[in-house]
């Protein structure tokens, strides 16, 4: 990690920093009290994968001055900034900090446990979890001895699809209030759905939007490449805008390099994989930036334990349950100023445990 301070007459001072997130979480877990900076702060690891650019810490002042230079020309850099300022910066000063340091108590164990994120982790913008410190766990594979509350996404993926591509019949199922695999199956097999098509449905439609082939259809559904080929027909003649949409992005590339809706890069090898970042990085973002108002909303309330893909776990008392609940799914539920227009909705469980999680019905 790298600090530099540039000081100009009349100008607020410049942080460039490397992972700043680190030494927000480090002083927060040592003081208890949240590292606050009355600076501009711009996290060099941060810009410059957003814009799929892949370096390491500059070893100098200059060096960081001209990489942010280069980020701040950047095409990308007008809705970048937006995204960056919106949701990065709370990211990285306040709300993974809180998760960090706030730990979970393990009752076998005994003794208190705390994750770790990168930001900046995976391709598509979702963060990254490890357990890399001593004392550490993955969110993603724990059970605890504490009272938890879950709220999931349901069909995220599906949800941005149709609102990028406006895709009528998506469209209408989701304003229906239909479970969008079941519907989805039916339109495409004029089957009544069951809960076994429902997951043949789910691991059968996104891989098709994302570019599978006939073949890897058919060898992943165990089915023969007659049947896999009709699928597959059936999809894009039967949700024409959605697939339409999808394929005309592999056209967009320049250079091998896919744009997002919100400036994120990434360059591609191959044309069709493009399909599946410009799908998942939007939802991606969304997911962390309902991170920092869900975090600002639960204050008093409840607290953020950690983030899972599309869901989020809570610390909440459980006298205030439903009070929690119905405030997590109003924020997680409401329009998002980068996603205007994007209708989505939640699912709730609680429980002690995490792998002992009920539904929970949220009374309006």
């Amino acid at each position: 990690q790298i600090l530099t301070y540039i000081s100009g007459k009349d100008k607020p001072n410049v942080i460039i920093g490397w992972n700043l997130k680190e030494l927000f979480s480090y002083i927060l877990g040592k003081t208890k009290a949240p590292f606050e900076l009355n600076s501009k702060i711009y996290d060099l690891k941060i810009l410059e994968w957003y814009l799929g650019i892949e370096k390491n810490a500059p070893t100098s002042l200059k060096e960081a001055k001209d990489r942010l230079a280069k980020v701040v020309q950047h095409s990308s850099w007008e809705k970048l900034q937006k995204v960056y300022e919106g949701i990065y910066i709370p990211l990285i000063t306040r709300v993974v900090p809180a998760m960090e340091t706030i730990g979970v108590n393990h009752r076998g164990l005994k003794k208190r446990l705390h994750s770790h994120y990168e930001i900046n982790g995976q391709v598509n913008g979702r963060m990254k979890c490890s357990k890399i410190l001593q004392d550490g766990f993955n969110p993603h594979s724990i059970g605890f001895d504490r009272t938890f509350m879950y709220l999931d996404y349901k069909h995220m993926e599906v949800s941005v699809l149709q609102w990028l591509s406006d895709d009528e019949v998506l469209g209408s199922i989701l304003d229906s209030g239909k479970d969008i695999y079941e519907a989805v199956w039916t339109i495409i097999t004029a089957l009544e759905s069951t809960p076994k098509f429902r997951e043949k449905c789910k691991g059968l439609f996104l891989p098709v939007v994302y570019g599978q082939g006939v073949a890897s259809v058919a060898k992943a559904n165990k089915i023969s490449e007659e049947t896999a080929k009709k699928l597959v027909e059936r999809i894009y003649a039967r949700l024409p805008m959605a697939m339409d949409w999808i394929q005309a992005q592999q056209n967009l590339l320049v250079d091998g390099v896919g744009i997002d809706i919100h400036g994120r890069c990434r360059e591609f090898d191959q044309t069709y994989k493009v399909r599946n970042f410009i799908v998942q990085s939007p939802a991606a973002l969304l997911c962390l930036h309902k991170l920092v108002e869900l975090y600002d909303a639960m204050r008093g309330l409840a607290e953020v334990a950690f983030h899972i893909h599309d869901g989020y776990v809570l610390y909440v008392p459980k006298e205030n349950s439903m009070k929690v609940a119905r405030r997590a799914k109003e924020v997680l539920e409401s329009e998002d100023r980068f996603f205007k227009g994007l209708r989505l909705k939640v699912s709730c469980k609680i429980g002690d445990n995490l792998d002992e999680l009920k539904e929970m019905r949220i009374d309006e």
